[in-house]
């Protein structure tokens, strides 16, 4: 075991968004603080939500943000950087993280940012070697690879990733089926006219929607050759994906005792049942929710940091827009979840279907409550200010005179 001397210690187990977050919270506030950051990938810390363009085009990786971080960042403030390494248990009496190599890590505090794993409801069916859910760069690489030999793909789930990723494989030359369990696309995001709105933008013959149906299994044996449906038909598919949604990885944290539901269990600090413990991102779930975002994440990763750093910092109410941009047009959605709860008391349009453009706002008790917006997404910035502040209907229709 490596011994606490001097100053604090603080392991971080995790290097995406929320990890990687706390930990510069921490150099920022703390140059003292022994920070040891550890991730299960052998890759330097990427921006995540690039992988579904990666399997596209692989270029991605020399975007100027696709790294989050970088050997020399750590070594010139004396972060501890463990790559390849995976926390296989937690002593939170004795305060050690036990590693896949056997190393154990002593800590003063541990932050837990672990994430989340791709759901897939049909798991034996990933041992096929045409079957794949995209969390990593490796699964990328593996789906980028593949996806040169084939010609039909389908793509189990009509969300942000799944649309991401069915666009990436079509500029490939490949056919791809979407099929999706709701009737519309986008359901978390767009209302029923924003959906069909922007499934007509999208239509092209060589994209297949399947909406409203359940899949009831993988067709074939070692290999793939198709997604059976409720009712008997087949979706003939040379590579399978699946996009439909995540789980929290908190059995690592469960098994040592912390609270856990859905996700690891945290207060406003991100502080856990467990003492000195935090935990942040897609990992952790407050007051209920677990938020799959990579701005949540890297919020939540910044007041675990500057907790464990000895700061005391709350997280507060924040709104996270969801963001697409693909099939050559743009999509920003906010908090259309909880506006789409019962029948809001108003809703306001802008629609220029010749332009490719279609708004909505959406008011409970006269106030914003959510919006989205397609094609144009030039008042982006000024409608989330304007649903932060609470401004009124009547403010709202001054403000932006193209809604009526």
């Amino acid at each position: 075991m490596d011994a606490v001397t001097g100053s604090r210690r603080v392991v971080v187990i995790g290097a995406s968004a929320a990890g990687v977050t706390a930990v510069k919270e921490m150099r920022g506030k703390n140059g003292d603080i022994e920070i040891i950051l550890i991730g299960d990938e052998p890759h330097i810390p990427y921006y995540r939500p690039y992988l579904t363009e990666y399997i596209g085009d692989p270029a991605v990786v020399n975007k100027s943000n696709f790294h989050i971080l970088s050997r020399e960042w750590c070594d010139e403030q004396k972060v501890e950087l463990r790559l390849d390494e995976r926390i296989v248990a937690l002593d939170t009496a004795k305060k050690t993280a036990t590693g896949s190599s056997g190393a154990r890590y002593g800590y003063d505090a541990l932050i837990i940012a672990c994430g989340s794993s791709p759901f897939v409801p049909f798991p034996d069916s990933m041992k096929m070697k045409n079957v794949f859910a995209i969390r990593t760069m490796d699964d990328a690489e593996r789906v980028h690879r593949y996806a040169g030999g084939v010609k039909k793909a389908a793509v189990v789930g009509g969300g942000l990733l799944g649309l991401e990723a069915a666009f990436s494989l079509l500029r490939r030359g490949v056919r791809v089926s979407v099929i999706e369990l709701s009737e519309r696309l986008l359901p978390n995001q767009l209302d029923g006219e924003g959906s069909r709105f922007f499934q007509e933008r999208i239509s092209q013959r060589s994209l297949s929607l399947h909406l409203g149906k359940r899949i009831t299994g993988i067709e074939g044996s070692e290999t793939a050759r198709g997604v059976a449906l409720d009712g008997g038909d087949v979706i003939d598919a040379d590579m399978v994906i699946f996009s439909v949604g995540v789980r929290a990885n908190a059995a690592l944290a469960g098994g040592a005792g912390i609270r856990v539901n859905r996700g690891i269990i945290v207060n406003e600090r991100m502080e856990t049942s467990a003492s000195d413990v935090y935990a942040c991102g897609d990992v952790a779930e407050l007051n209920g929710r677990s938020v799959s975002l990579w701005m949540n994440a890297v919020r939540q990763g910044r007041i675990a940091g500057l907790n464990a750093a000895g700061e005391r910092a709350e997280l507060g109410r924040e709104i996270y827009p969801a963001v697409l941009n693909s099939f050559g047009t743009r999509i920003f959605s906010v908090e259309m979840c909880s506006a789409m709860e019962g029948a809001p008391a108003r809703e306001t349009r802008c629609v220029e279907a010749g332009q490719g453009v279609c708004k909505k706002l959406f008011f409970k008790n006269d106030v914003l409550a959510g919006f989205y917006l397609i094609g144009d997404i030039a008042e982006s910035q000024r409608l989330l200010s304007s649903l932060k502040a609470g401004i009124s209907y009547g403010d709202v229709r001054e403000a932006f005179p193209a809604f009526s």
